[in-house]
């Protein structure tokens, strides 16, 4: 008896682990997809919930101008909608992004404080990549691309997506 609940213990620890393996597997693919889902991306900026009232709503913007936004709480347009940024636009982004040596910055800005909305900035140029997370601290370098993201976006005449 004692030797048929030991195996069935080590099988039952074997499929958990297994299972966990894939999950873990899983989770790193999406991420890896979302992150690569776009090659012509040039910025990606999101925008997380808090308990509050805190906007949350992601951007995409492409090299080519066309630009994605979802609002998804606390925000004057949800749903989805598309435009085309202009190429002034698009090199300001560009501009700022070299000024403030995007890829010099730190990839995340976080210390353990609860209740606090993160946003995600994914840049890329070229074959560079550079991923970062700002939930506090970060610098203002950073502060001043998310809000050239923000006013880039506001007061556009956005099209519903079907």
């Amino acid at each position: 008896m004692k030797n048929i609940l030991f195996t069935l213990t080590i099988i039952a620890v074997f499929f958990a682990c297994k299972n966990k393996e894939k999950v873990v597997k899983e989770q790193s693919n999406n991420q890896e997809e979302t992150a690569n889902a776009k090659l012509d991306t040039l910025v990606y900026m999101e925008r997380s919930p808090c308990f509050g009232q805190c906007p949350t709503y992601s951007v995409l913007i492409m090299n080519d101008g066309k630009t994605t936004y979802h609002g998804k709480k606390f925000v004057e347009k949800t749903g989805v909608y598309t435009l085309l940024l202009t190429n002034d636009d698009l090199q300001q982004v560009k501009q700022m992004a070299k000024e403030i040596a995007i890829f010099d910055l730190k990839n995340k800005y976080d210390r353990p404080v609860t209740d606090i909305p993160s946003t995600v900035i994914i840049y890329k140029e070229k074959e560079k990549r550079k991923q970062i997370i700002d939930r506090v601290d970060a610098p203002q370098e950073l502060k001043r691309f998310e809000k050239l993201i923000d006013a880039l976006i506001k007061d556009k005449k956005w099209i519903l997506a079907e």
